[in-house]
């Protein structure tokens, strides 16, 4: 499993892939929750956004010089999601306790 992550992070395409997802939680969040579209339920978001974070394991178990490669990639990820941030967090918190939207 290690070795797979590794060598999806040495791929060329894969922090544009990263960032990608990044802005399509992002863009998604704007799309449901701002402009209140209906495109996808609350739920379907959330597991798209916890998806990202398979991103920054795979980052953290990476060898040294992948991971000095990806650390920018990550935090640059993580600015592009900072409005979706509280709002993944309420989904979480109700997830955990039972009464999900």
């Amino acid at each position: 499993m290690v070795q797979m992550m590794n060598s999806l992070l040495r791929s060329p395409w894969s922090i544009g892939v990263c960032l990608a997802h990044a802005a399509a939680i992002t863009a998604l969040w704007i799309l449901v929750f701002m402009l209140d579209s209906k495109l996808l339920p609350g739920r379907v978001w959330m597991v798209l956004a916890l998806t990202w974070l398979v991103w920054l394991v795979a980052t953290v178990v990476a060898p040294l010089e992948v991971r000095r490669k990806w650390t920018l990639t990550v935090v640059i990820g993580v600015l592009i999601q900072v409005p979706a941030i509280p709002t993944l967090y309420t989904f979480l918190v109700w997830w955990i306790k039972g009464f999900a939207p």
